[in-house]
């Protein structure tokens, strides 16, 4: 019996392997080094008998820089090497876009059930007794409570409200609700974030490949592209750690943008602000994102062909 042949040629199904290896390699070591962060919390909870002595683990931004330079390492380290292979330049830039969309989800999916499950714990250390708290810190499970991903963790809540001029303060502000089906929106975020650092990341690689495949003005014009790319990570970065308080010395435009990273909407209301967070707003955000990531990578990456109309002017 004849099989139907492949549309996909060996050279293709070869690359996307590298591509799946490396993109596997770029999600283990995150999860490796969270891994033994979380067993060293835990040794440090049983050994000195008090949750003083733990540190709590950023999981949400272990996985930012893994994100970012797994797109520069495929576009920079692979690019010429699957070209001389006979694979086009085509299918190069769509498997990596298709690689970045699926560590954002895989990363989405590995950190979602842990952050959840630390937070239903959270709740239920707050309405324990003092005894039954002290059992739930020294037993595997307190582990859980210092995995935080507070950027995510916000969208469990419908939001509070406070006084005016007092955000800082949260002890004059309302107790925030849970909100139904709140592991929805913590995954919405957690994808979206993932998503714009790694397409920033496929971006920064595709400029990198594109200048160093060019002259002067493509490396001039390159470091200059690169170094916003850059700075627009790092700003990013630094702005999902912040909080929800305005500073009036900035333009409006970079609070809207605020806005847009992480999710949290401030409206007045007589004497009171209303803060609440929207999962839609960084999500749909996260798509146009990558978007307009995707679609610089393909135009840099693309191959220049000479069009009809100057053919004729050369024959």
């Amino acid at each position: 019996m004849i099989r139907p042949q492949s549309h996909l040629s060996r050279q293709f199904v070869a690359m996307a392997k590298r591509c799946a290896i490396l993109y596997a390699v770029m999600l283990a070591i995150p999860l490796a080094t969270l891994s033994i962060s979380a067993y060293r919390v835990y040794a440090q909870l049983t050994e000195s008998g008090s949750e003083s002595a733990a540190f709590p683990v950023d999981t949400e931004a272990r996985m930012f820089p893994f994100l970012f330079l797994v797109g520069v390492i495929w576009f920079v380290g692979f690019f010429d090497v699957e070209l001389c292979h006979g694979v086009s330049r085509r299918s190069f830039a769509n498997v990596g876009m298709i690689a970045n969309v699926a560590i954002a989800a895989a990363t989405t999916l590995i950190l979602m059930p842990v952050q959840y499950a630390g937070a239903l714990l959270t709740r239920t250390v707050r309405s324990a007794t003092e005894s039954q708290q002290a059992d739930l810190l020294r037993s595997p499970s307190g582990v859980l409570l210092y995995l935080q991903g507070d950027r995510s963790g916000r969208f469990q809540f419908a939001g509070t409200d406070c006084p005016v001029g007092t955000l800082a303060s949260r002890a004059v502000c309302s107790e925030p609700a849970v909100v139904p089906f709140d592991w929805l929106y913590m995954s919405m975020k957690i994808f979206s974030m993932m998503l714009i650092v790694a397409s920033l990341g496929m971006l920064a690689g595709a400029l990198i490949a594109w200048a160093f495949n060019g002259g002067v003005m493509r490396w001039s014009g390159g470091s200059l592209l690169l170094i916003a790319v850059v700075a627009v990570y790092t700003v990013a970065s630094s702005w999902w750690y912040t909080g929800d308080t305005y500073d009036e010395a900035l333009p409006r435009a970079l609070y809207w943008v605020k806005n847009l990273l992480s999710g949290s909407v401030i409206r007045y209301v007589g004497t009171r602000q209303v803060i609440s967070y929207v999962a839609w707003i960084p999500f749909v955000f996260s798509i146009l994102v990558f978007t307009v990531c995707a679609f610089a990578v393909d135009r840099m990456t693309a191959r220049r062909e000479i069009r009809p109309f100057r053919r004729s002017l050369i024959g």
